[in-house]
């Protein structure tokens, strides 16, 4: 992967909420997956955590445009909560503090209301804090990277706003596409997506965040026919394979898919098309008895159903006769 430069970002006015469309895509999701990857408990549980994450994401990225406007009360409501759905997500701690440190620094009105005190930026901080997310750029360290000028962005959201905002579209860029390559799709997308509301991507980082959804709606897929469709849930299942080979489990999944459908053929009396799915499955994993001894039997039944062919004669092939000596 090559980094970017750092990219002119759209300016602040032409800022969007980028969950209303990963809110769209986290429902499409589900609704794919429901139509019956798991039944009962299971299918419930995956929609329970999807439907938590979806609101973490969300309400982290609102605490971030509150932060922005100084609305510290509700970023710390909001960072709270998504600390209650998840302790260890990203940032949100650090944010969490920057935030009660703004509402301890916002003085609270007594008596007569006096004009708010004016803003002071603390130049030395926020050069320090600038010149900290250059070196985690420089040390290639994109969550870091993040965090700094998130920090900056709420401590001297006036500090050269432009720059900052293109580094935070690098580094929320790169950040997206390491995590899809370390095999963390979902997390890589929502980066990605987060980055597209400062500037658009790069073909490079396009490219990977459609390969990365595509290979998620196959694995969903796949899910989905597994067990309900073998054949599908082979055709299926042979597509991520063939993009990701060890992909979560599809290195188990997909030649337990190939054994299903080679047993699908065996009860429906056809031995012969279940060798091939069996010699596939053996194939992926030559270490599991069953496929090689379903493997056996299919050859043998294949064999045996196979008609005997029965010799004719050939025309004047007949042995001759010898004629009576007179």
């Amino acid at each position: 992967m090559s980094d970017l430069p750092i990219a002119s970002p759209t300016p602040r006015s032409r800022r969007r909420l980028v969950f209303i469309g990963l809110a769209i895509l986290l429902a499409a999701v589900l609704l794919a997956v429901g139509g019956g990857f798991l039944s009962g408990t299971t299918t419930r549980a995956r929609q329970a955590r999807a439907t938590v994450e979806a609101q973490a994401r969300e309400q982290f990225d609102l605490a971030i445009e509150d932060m922005s406007a100084g609305r510290y009360s509700f970023a710390r409501q909001r960072l709270e909560f998504v600390l209650s759905l998840d302790p260890n997500y990203p940032a949100a701690s650090a944010l969490l503090e920057e935030a009660l440190r703004g509402l301890n620094s916002t003085p609270t009105p007594t008596g007569t209301p006096t004009p708010p005190p004016t803003a002071t930026l603390d130049l030395p901080h926020a050069e320090q804090l600038f010149a900290q997310a250059q070196q985690q750029f420089s040390d290639r360290n994109w969550m870091g990277m993040i965090q700094t000028l998130l920090l900056l962005r709420v401590d001297a959201p006036d500090f050269q706003p432009f720059r900052v905002d293109g580094l935070l579209f690098t580094a929320l860029r790169n950040q997206g596409v390491a995590l899809i390559d370390q095999g963390k799709l979902e997390e890589g997308l929502y980066y990605l997506d987060l980055s597209e509301n400062y500037a658009p991507l790069d073909s490079h980082a396009s490219q990977r965040a459609d390969w990365a959804q595509l290979l998620l709606n196959l694995y969903q897929a796949a899910n989905v026919y597994f067990e309900t469709n073998w054949e599908k849930a082979v055709e299926t299942f042979g597509q991520v394979y063939a993009m990701a080979p060890f992909f979560r489990d599809t290195p188990i999944k997909y030649p337990a898919a190939l054994f299903g459908y080679g047993e699908q053929f065996m009860q429906e009396g056809k031995p012969c098309d279940a060798v091939a799915q069996f010699q596939a499955a053996a194939n992926l994993q030559p270490s599991n008895p069953d496929y090689s001894d379903e493997l056996a039997r299919a050859n043998r039944d294949c064999e045996a159903s196979r008609p005997t062919a029965v010799p004719t004669a050939t025309p004047g092939s007949e042995t001759p006769t010898p004629s009576p000596t007179p």
